[in-house]
């Protein structure tokens, strides 16, 4: 066989290339005739072809290599121009790839030669080699090799002289340096970038595949090869006809059955190397049983998702990681790859080419939203998929987000359900639902259907059920033990159910380390730390909240990881330890802030609980912009009413501190009726907090019966959710203990004090902050019966509390010692209550704004009796101008417009 039967037989060779299959024998008989050899080389090469194209050129440069006699290494030495061949790269079907380097004495440089094979200088070669030189041309961009050079050899045979790439190809250099997913993300949004820069510039590629792709030492991609490229018919968008030369394993629908090419078709070759890269593994059958096998799959198939697709024994990504010693194990893969992931590539991967990504530019930008851990295109934006982002949230004590979670499990979640509805509801999970799905479905089907109608079934109720059901049907399935257990425990930390709580978080812990998932691990650890705060053992709390950040830190995005550093930011408030608090918030705001950049419920959330700590430190004008932004921000973004209302609740405490009571008054019963209409009257310890928020008012302007009817029901609810034996119980004793003392029943508020005193001694530590609030109600009581040695008792007992804490802020000292400055000078010690009285005051003075209520009081009560005997005429004068004030500003019964009035009266000119 010469030359020329060479170029007979590639031309039969890609006539046969365009015609069905089975046209091709009828074909073959025509032109070959009695030509046995000649037709079973043709047969031979289309076999291959439709298998794998690297066989295929291997088959070519065989049967070319025997034609010509041609061997790489002869042409080491041979000067092409300026250049000079120096060694040998590789092969193709049509030629070989020759390393070079400048010759001509101009400067010194290194280049890639790509020379025909002199059997296929055919004109289709030929045309096909300036083609690509023409692209190269036109194409400048920092990740596609550049053309250098180009002329034909003294043979005649055509080259280019292309920029060298010393690098190795993209899936190669992934899986040798370790590459995690959110490298190779960032990597292949890198290729996107330069194939819509080719795309831009009228360039379809056409043979978009990894050995195309190399990765230089800076760890930066390039493009390769454009030997195949068209220039694409302006405002067209389909790419000239020619032959079909293409690489089967990642050609598109379109080009296996003769379709137009237009970029569409690199787009899809852009979604198979991201399904390579991810996963280790072709989307489709990695050994087809024919190439009629594969050309079916591409055509008819559709590619198995991502995330189900890596095995231990398919994916060569595992392989490589298990083979370092990584612990990336399938299970995990797969949950990094589901969700987003897996609908990108698979939009990427859609049959018909108008319905994937219009571009390669829009596959990088989701690539890239994914990575900033954003909504993206190729996941429609429905209440689910918003649900599913907005549950991965931390710090969200919500019933809401239970039973969204609920909701995610397969069952229609609402704050109650009408019995009538149960089984439309229960239906409609089914049809939809999953292993946890139908559990949770059957779970809310449950009740008769016949019921009386009007009765209402309680979140809480819905709850327990689940929990008995899950531990006789679910033995089983761990996995979706583990998926209910999780959202349980979500559940009833949500509604202050804590004990239930705390026991289905060690359940799914122990769960997830046995299955090795270690985001569930994460997640169990993250709601362990939830309800251990809200049960008040914060030092166990912020144990859990530190292991979670470890774990989130190690496989969680940077957005989780950013929530878990809240976290533990939060419980460090907790303990009063705010310095050490602060750096912690703050890491965790800026790592939100990057990776959403445009706003979050995260970054919203985090934002309160930060001014929260800024706040109880006392730097209101610090915390106040945060609470601020959080609010607007969860406003924008359309949040839960749960969330906006606890925002809504602490700034309107900020308001409270700096004297602004009827700002705060008019937030505090918004966020009330928030509470109210999303929980009912009594339904939550949330509702309770904001009756005693709104109670601090009315005990201010003495309003005594409203401040026993808000406090009363915030006792009769927290007792309902939590029993007499828990802090929010006992807080709620001592509040109520004390409006009843300022409505002139010491007797009622000593038994009430008393109440809560037992409680918390046996739930809280020795020395902890809430005993220096119950000893200055009990001094308080003492003072309303003239007891002022036992007042006195009390009152240093709450000061040696305060003056032992890390952290004085947030405590009643102020009103400590004003109290015992008064005892102390009631019997007899005039000089030292003043001084105690007067370093309350300068404190006052530097903490709050000249026009506070109470600094105003604090600072006329201490020029009068008891600690001044006789108070000078200037005294007296601005005393009764700042009754008059505070009488106008908190009303006439308020407590301290009583006591500058009983004060001044003593110091009348008949009791001097």
């Amino acid at each position: 066989m010469d030359v020329g039967d060479w170029q007979r037989l590639q031309q039969l060779f890609e006539a046969a290339l365009e015609l069905p299959e089975a046209a091709r024998g009828e074909f073959l008989d025509r032109e070959c005739g009695a030509h046995t050899a000649q037709r079973k080389a043709v047969e031979r090469l289309l076999q291959q072809d439709t298998i794998d194209d690297q066989s295929l050129h291997k088959v070519v440069g065989v049967t070319a290599a025997e034609v010509v006699g041609a061997r790489p290494s002869e042409r080491i030495g041979e000067r092409l121009g300026a250049w000079r061949i120096t060694g040998h790269i590789a092969d193709g079907g049509m030629g070989a790839v020759f390393m070079a380097e400048r010759a001509d004495g101009e400067y010194e440089q290194r280049a890639a030669v790509k020379l025909l094979n002199p059997a296929f200088v055919s004109a289709n070669a030929k045309a096909r080699l300036e083609t690509e030189r023409q692209i190269l041309a036109g194409l400048s961009h920092p990740n596609i090799a550049r053309l250098l050079d180009g002329g034909r050899s003294d043979e005649g045979v055509p080259y280019l002289v292309l920029e060298y790439v010393d690098g190795e190809s993209i899936d190669t250099w992934c899986d040798r340096q370790g590459l995690d997913t959110r490298a190779r993300l960032k990597l292949m949004a890198k290729v996107c970038h330069a194939v819509d820069y080719a795309h831009r510039n009228l360039v379809v590629h056409r043979d978009l595949k990894p050995s195309n792709i190399l990765v230089d030492e800076q760890g930066e991609p390039r493009l390769l090869d454009f030997g195949i490229a068209k220039m694409v018919e302006g405002g067209a968008g389909l790419t000239r006809s020619g032959h079909r030369v293409l690489t089967p394993s990642h050609a598109s629908p379109e080009q296996i059955t003769g379709g137009p090419v237009t970029t569409a078709t690199d787009v899809y070759a852009l979604g198979v190397l991201l399904y390579d890269l991810l996963t280790g593994r072709a989307p489709y059958d990695n050994e087809p049983s024919s190439a009629v096998a594969l050309a079916r799959e591409i055509v008819e198939g559709e590619p198995t998702p991502p995330s189900s697709a890596v095995t231990g024994t398919s994916s060569r990504r595992i392989a490589a990681a298990q083979s370092r010693g990584d612990r990336l194990t399938p299970a995990r893969l797969a949950r990094e790859l589901s969700g987003d992931l897996d609908n990108i590539v698979l939009m990427a991967l859609r049959k018909e080419p108008e319905r994937r990504y219009a571009s390669a530019k829009a596959l990088a930008e989701d690539i890239e939203r994914t990575l900033a851990h954003l909504p993206v295109r190729a996941r429609p934006d429905s209440f689910r998929y918003r649900s599913a982002k907005f549950l991965r949230r931390h710090n969200v004590a919500v019933p809401v987000s239970a039973l969204a979670l609920l909701l995610a499990l397969g069952a229609a979640a609402l704050f109650t359900w009408r019995l009538a509805e149960q089984r439309d509801i229960a239906l409609a999970a089914e049809a939809r639902a999953n292993n946890a799905a139908e559990f949770t479905a059957s779970v809310l089907g449950r009740t008769s259907a016949s019921a009386d109608a009007s009765r209402l079934v309680s979140v809480r109720e819905l709850l327990d059920r689940a929990a008995e059901r899950l531990e006789e049907e679910l033995l089983d399935e761990p996995e979706v033990a583990l998926r209910v257990r999780l959202a349980l425990a979500d559940a009833y930390t949500s509604w202050g159910a804590y004990e239930e709580g705390y026991a289905q978080g060690l359940a799914a812990l122990e769960l997830a380390e046995v299955l090795d998932v270690r985001p569930q691990e994460a997640e169990a650890l993250r709601l362990l730390g939830t309800v251990t705060h809200g049960l008040g053992r914060l030092e166990e709390s912020l144990d859990w909240s530190e292991r979670a950040e470890v774990v989130w830190r190690e496989v969680g995005t940077p957005a989780e990881h950013a929530s878990a550093l809240s976290d533990v930011a939060v419980t460090l408030n907790g303990l009063r330890r705010r310095t050490e608090a602060e750096p912690v918030f703050r890491e965790a705001l800026a790592r939100l802030r990057i990776a959403h950049p445009e706003g979050h419920g995260d970054t919203a959330w985090l934002l309160n609980n930060m001014a929260w700590g800024l706040h109880a430190m006392g730097r209101l004008d610090e915390a106040r912009p945060l609470y601020e932004e959080a609010l607007a921000m969860q406003a924008r973004l359309g949040s839960p009413i749960f969330e906006l209302s606890q925002t809504r609740n602490n700034l309107a405490g900020l308001h409270f501190d700096r004297g602004d009571l009827a700002q705060a008054e008019a937030m505090w019963q918004q966020t009330l009726d928030e509470f109210v209409s999303v929980f009912g009257a009594d339904g939550h310890a949330a509702v309770a907090r904001g009756q005693i928020a709104l109670a601090r008012v009315a005990r201010v302007r003495g309003q005594t019966v409203r401040a026993l009817e808000l406090t009363a029901r915030a006792l009769r609810t927290n007792r309902a959710l939590v029993g007499d034996n828990h802090r929010w119980t006992a807080r709620s004793m001592a509040i109520h203990g004390m409006a009843h003392l300022e409505a002139g029943d010491p007797d009622s508020a000593e038994r009430f004090l008393e109440q809560s005193m037992a409680v918390r001694r046996e739930l809280l530590p020795p020395g902890h902050s809430e005993f220096a609030r119950q000893h200055l109600g009990q001094g308080l009581i003492a003072l309303a019966r003239g007891d002022a040695v036992t007042a006195e008792r009390e009152l240093r007992e709450g000061q040696a509390i305060v003056a032992a804490l890390a952290s004085p802020d947030r405590t009643p000292i102020d009103a400590i010692e004003l109290s015992l400055a008064r005892a102390v000078a009631l019997q007899g010690r005039v000089e030292e209550g003043v001084a105690i009285a007067r370093k309350a005051v300068e404190r006052m003075q530097t903490n709050m704004p000249p026009g506070h209520w109470q600094r105003r009081a604090a600072e006329a009560i201490v020029g009068l009796p008891p600690l001044v005997v006789q108070p000078t005429g200037a005294t007296l004068a601005q005393a009764e101008q700042t009754l008059a004030e505070l009488r106008a500003e908190l009303g006439p019964n308020a407590p301290s417009v009583r006591e500058i009035e009983t004060a001044l009266a003593t110091s009348a000119p008949g009791n001097r």
